[in-house]
């Protein structure tokens, strides 16, 4: 997994040059953006050579994507699940924000940087890029099926929550909130429910 934390340079052997690259850059990205990560600050930071970079990876945009690539499929592979599961749909959906927050609290360079990416830069990196989108579609569409949601459009529907979802981390980034931000799970999610027109939520959801 990746760490919320920057490793010292004596640690770079032990996890391997490669993890240290995008734990400098992940660092960097959260600090002062993407663009201020340049290729001899990445390195600085990890504690290899700019050439040692260039070794594997075959420049700064292929780092940047596998760093995405492998966030994404982390943060997917148990919601993944959850979609598929033979579960209320109210419960699917709370537990869908507490993994949201539990990758956050743990993770929170990893996150930040998949959450402050560009549109335009992810949509380059093709089909990673919108499958936590699609998981979250099928999860709200399962709800309006099911009845437990009023007749909203589901690009509306898929909009909301999210924006309801990431403002905490958003709001935890610039210091307007206090972390972490699994103490906030089940008060968005009840905000969640009433958007969405569900039920009010019962201890059987939680």
């Amino acid at each position: 997994m990746v760490n919320d934390r920057l490793h010292e340079t004596g640690d770079v052997h032990e996890l391997g040059t490669r993890h240290a690259l995008t734990e400098a850059a992940l660092r960097l990205a959260r600090d002062g953006g993407m663009d201020k990560a340049s290729v001899r600050s990445i390195t600085r930071e990890a504690g290899v050579t700019e050439a040692t970079l260039y070794r594997h990876f075959q420049n700064k945009s292929a780092l940047w994507e596998e760093i995405y690539k492998t966030i994404v499929l982390e943060m997917i592979r148990e919601k993944q699940e959850l979609v598929d599961a033979d579960q209320p749909f109210r419960q699917r959906l709370r537990r869908w924000v507490e993994l949201t927050y539990n990758y956050y609290d743990g993770n929170v360079d990893a996150f930040t940087y998949v959450l402050l990416m560009p549109r335009a830069y992810a949509e380059r990196l093709g089909d990673i890029y919108y499958v936590q989108g699609r998981l979250l579609r099928r999860l709200l569409a399962d709800g309006m099926t099911e009845g437990n949601c009023e007749g909203m459009d589901l690009d509306l529907a898929v909009t909301m929550v999210t924006g309801l979802m990431l403002n905490v981390p958003r709001r935890i980034n610039e210091e307007k909130l206090q972390g972490p931000a699994l103490h906030y799970c089940d008060r968005v999610a009840d905000a969640i429910f009433r958007v969405l027109g569900c039920d009010a939520p019962t201890d059987r959801d939680r």
